[in-house]
């Protein structure tokens, strides 16, 4: 390698350096090694935020189920058509449903709680406010000849006991393949099928983990379904 001998004018002796082509491809490796570096890293927080956001979801199915079996076998509801983070004391979210079985606080009037389960630091990053939906809640599946909502429905006109009351969970069975059938999956923007709705301009952008959303089927198992272009 080509070293630049430099005089020293006091003692007259001679030192090494580096040439201004080989500072550069010093550099230039540096640089190399920092965005490979990023990119792994990026890569394990990616899927360290996947394994929470399954885990999560896994608590939630099982907290579904427990409910369903503490109530006559009727899934909760009846639900919005969307769920957050957060819950209070409106009867028509989820988490005021499940609060019980996921270890939650009692629902308070004018308090707001956090749903962990539901979330995960990378969608904290991501979401617009505390009501950014988080997952879509399946409104049809098939029930004897028609299409019907499995989580029931009310109205913001309609008084409790009003609206259409959620399916049992066993009626759900009979005429669907569970496993084919979900019953809640990520939403973002891009999957959006209802995009005047009031919570629709809170939804990220896109979706959470790219190619993939995070689906939770009817025999309670969690999955990512890679996403399709149309």
């Amino acid at each position: 390698m080509r070293t630049v001998q430099h005089q020293s004018a006091s003692t007259g002796t001679t030192r090494a350096g580096f040439s201004l082509i080989e500072m550069l491809v010093v550099i230039s490796v540096l640089a190399i090694l920092g965005t490979l570096i990023f990119t792994v890293t990026q890569k394990a927080y990616i899927s360290s935020q996947k394994t929470i956001a399954m885990s999560g979801l896994r608590e939630v199915a099982t907290a579904i189920q427990l409910y369903s079996q503490d109530n006559d076998g009727y899934l909760p509801g009846p639900l919005w058509s969307t769920t957050n983070g957060y819950y209070g004391n409106d009867n028509r979210s989820l988490g005021y449903h499940l609060y019980s079985y996921l270890g939650l606080p009692e629902p308070e009037t004018g308090t707001s709680y956090q749903i962990p389960q539901l979330t995960c630091p990378l969608f904290e990053e991501m979401r617009i406010a505390n009501g950014t939906p988080c997952y879509f809640i399946t409104q049809r599946v098939k029930i004897g000849s028609a299409n019907r909502n499995p989580w029931g429905y009310r109205s913001t006109t309609q008084e409790v006991g009003e609206g259409t009351p959620p399916q049992k969970f066993g009626t759900v069975l009979l005429s669907n393949e569970a496993a084919d059938t979900t019953a809640m999956y990520a939403a973002d923007a891009a999957n959006v099928t209802n995009p005047n709705a009031g919570w629709a301009a809170n939804l990220i952008p896109e979706p959470l983990f790219g190619t993939e959303r995070l689906h939770l089927y009817f025999d309670w198992h969690v999955d990512f379904v890679p996403i399709t272009e149309d």
